[in-house]
């Protein structure tokens, strides 16, 4: 099934295309018409399971859309702690708060006061 969604989608991963390569040839056939049933929206047959191909495309998109936001999500958190910990080696505590704009605003307040 999975493969099927694979192709549907023209996704392709090392470990699907070593996969597809071992399948039967009645599997592969069996890949084959499932793709082609997602294509044109049939019900997709197993056994005696029917498969409903727009819950199954609706599925698949959700769970890809969510992995992909995971994935942006964690490659700005690493790039977030990157900066910071390349700025920890550089600057001194009290540099980096006036990268962030904390120490000139303290400053202003305090020279304000005098």
């Amino acid at each position: 099934m999975s493969l099927s969604l694979y192709a549907f989608y023209h996704l392709s991963f090392s470990w699907s295309s070593r996969y597809k390569k071992q399948l039967t040839d009645e599997d592969a056939a069996r890949v084959k018409l499932w793709r082609n049933d997602l294509a044109h929206n049939r019900t997709l047959a197993w056994g005696d399971v029917d498969l409903d191909p727009e819950r199954l495309k609706g599925l698949f998109e959700l769970y890809f859309e969510q992995n992909a936001d995971k994935s942006r999500q964690r490659k700005e958190k690493y790039e977030e702690y990157s900066l910071a910990f390349a700025m920890s080696q550089m600057f001194s505590p009290k540099q980096k708060e006036l990268f962030k704009g904390l120490g000139i605003y303290r400053c202003t307040k305090f020279y304000a006061q005098a």
